[in-house]
């Protein structure tokens, strides 16, 4: 058998499908050219969350952290949500990206650690419990747009995902 097209080339052309193809990435919704995603309605299927562990008051003046990355400006409430860099959320998104819970998204504040993520809650409209889960990876935040934020590739962002995170498949 002839091979030479994976998920970029399926939607490049016809021309290089020869006797199979290897649709990989596309599979999961992503690809390294956005452009083909819109133009054959991909849509990505990645949903990575993690659980909210803690729930806490943190006074201004406060650092927040490894290394003390984030200091607080004023009294701020903060969920704990138990997933890490050891789970493959990579530590360029400390103090530089969001999570999501239902329709709100909250900054991740301090640095990344191995197992927990820090967010700030203080704006929530609604009420989050310990327990619930907040999105990393959602319809809103891609593996696409994580890739983007990190300065690598949606593959890396997925192959990254440690088997620590259990998988659903539905």
């Amino acid at each position: 058998y002839k091979s030479l097209s994976s998920s970029a080339g399926i939607m490049n052309s016809w021309k290089y499908h020869y006797d199979i193809v290897r649709p990989g990435i596309s599979l999961y919704g992503c690809a390294d050219n956005i452009n083909l995603l819109k133009k054959y309605k991909i849509k990505p299927v990645i949903i990575l969350k993690g659980k909210i562990l803690q729930i806490k008051k943190i006074n201004a003046n406060e650092f927040i952290g490894y290394n003390q990355t984030f200091k607080t400006k004023k009294k701020i409430t903060v969920a704990i949500v138990g997933i890490g860099y050891a789970d493959g959320i990579l530590r360029q998104l400390s103090n530089n990206c969001k999570l999501y819970y239902k329709e709100s998204s909250f900054n991740i504040i301090g640095r990344i650690s191995m197992d927990s993520i820090t967010v700030n809650i203080s704006n929530a409209k609604v009420k989050i419990q310990i327990g619930e889960y907040m999105e990393i990876i959602n319809n809103k935040f891609t593996a696409e747009k994580m890739a983007k934020k990190c300065n690598t590739i949606s593959n890396e962002i997925l192959t990254s995902i440690s088997k620590r995170v259990k998988r659903v498949y539905i």
